[in-house]
């Protein structure tokens, strides 16, 4: 696809759907090495958490409890929806939510007070 915005509203979803479930994949390989969760940017990409390449995502993470789970936010910035990675709910929420703090609100873990951009 290359630099750049993706070109429809169905490419900037699965882009940021990849990019949250890769970030889930680099929280779960950071769990297993540390026996806890981050929200370090740095550290997920040590674990292999890269961007799909081309893609305009915002991701942020939250981190509930370093022993009990993370919630991931993401949203193409050229087309405005959030979407949630709930590691305590199953995964992936399918709704495209309004706003960050409203997609942060069905997080499972009321206790999420803190997102961290992921860059």
């Amino acid at each position: 696809m290359g630099a750049g915005t993706p070109t429809t509203a169905v490419q900037a979803f699965d882009d940021t759907l990849a990019n949250l479930r890769n970030l889930a994949t680099a929280e779960e390989t950071y769990f297993t090495d540390h026996d806890a969760y981050t929200s370090t940017g740095s550290k997920l990409a040590d674990e292999g958490f890269t961007r799909t390449p081309g893609t305009d995502a915002e991701i942020l993470y939250a981190g509930v409890d370093p022993k009990k789970g993370y919630c991931l936010l993401g949203s193409p910035a050229a087309h405005g929806a959030w979407y949630i990675y709930d590691s305590q709910n199953g995964g992936f929420v399918h709704k495209g939510f309004t706003t960050r703090q409203v997609a942060a609100s069905y997080c499972s873990d009321s206790k999420i007070k803190h997102y961290a951009p992921i860059q």
